[in-house]
């Protein structure tokens, strides 16, 4: 028959403690890394796409100022009769333009960022779905069982002798024989008990005295 052979519990306590840290990290990891996630693409989304359209917006208003300003300048003559230079409107028409393409690109560019990030959100969430899986659901049960394993045999280590045996399946042992002492003393009992030749042929003891 088969023995329960307990020789560490503080073992099993100890794996299902450092299953218990390692659940506790795991679900951080997992909390930060999502929560990283959804801050990044709220800030492509909603912070940098409201921006750059804001930014596209404004700047299309100070290109018109700046056109506006150089058409005035070509019209008007000044108080000689002759046209004013139109160099430092040309330029700022220039300047104008160049920043409004800037706005242009950084609103293309914040759309793919967009779907760049979507596709990494949607690859990141396949790649740890076993793992997360694992972390929330798994790793609970095997903890369970580890602790519901502490109980049972901290209950069998708190048994008596005999309750010890049936709880582990039975030991067929043999019967009890006394020990080797009880046996010699059985033995030198027996000897004195048993006559000796004179008594049992009933001879006479020779006398000490006259």
């Amino acid at each position: 028959m088969s023995q329960a052979r307990v020789e560490d519990i503080d073992a099993v306590k100890r794996s299902k403690l450092a299953l218990q840290k390692f659940q506790e990290a795991a679900n951080v990891a997992l909390s930060e890394a999502e929560s990283d996630l959804i801050r990044t693409m709220l800030w492509i989304d909603t912070e940098q796409s409201t921006y750059w359209q804001g930014q596209v917006r404004k700047r299309t208003g100070l290109l018109s100022q700046a056109e506006e300003r150089l058409r005035m300048k070509k019209l008007f003559k000044d108080s000689t009769g002759s046209k004013p230079s139109t160099i430092d409107e040309e330029k700022a028409v220039k300047v104008a333009k160049q920043r409004l393409e800037e706005a242009h690109q950084k609103v293309i560019m914040v759309s793919k960022w967009k779907r760049q990030m979507e596709k990494v959100a949607h690859d990141y969430k396949g790649s740890v779905q076993r793992f997360a899986t694992t972390v929330q659901s798994s790793l609970p049960n095997t903890i369970a069982k580890l602790e519901a394993m502490t109980r049972q045999l901290e209950q069998y280590l708190g048994l008596n002798p005999a309750q010890a045996v049936s709880t582990a399946g039975g030991i067929q042992g043999e019967p009890t024989r006394p020990a080797a002492a009880d046996e010699g003393q059985s033995m030198r009992r027996a000897e004195a008990e048993e006559p000796g030749p004179a008594e049992s042929e009933g001879a006479v003891r020779p006398s000490t005295g006259d």
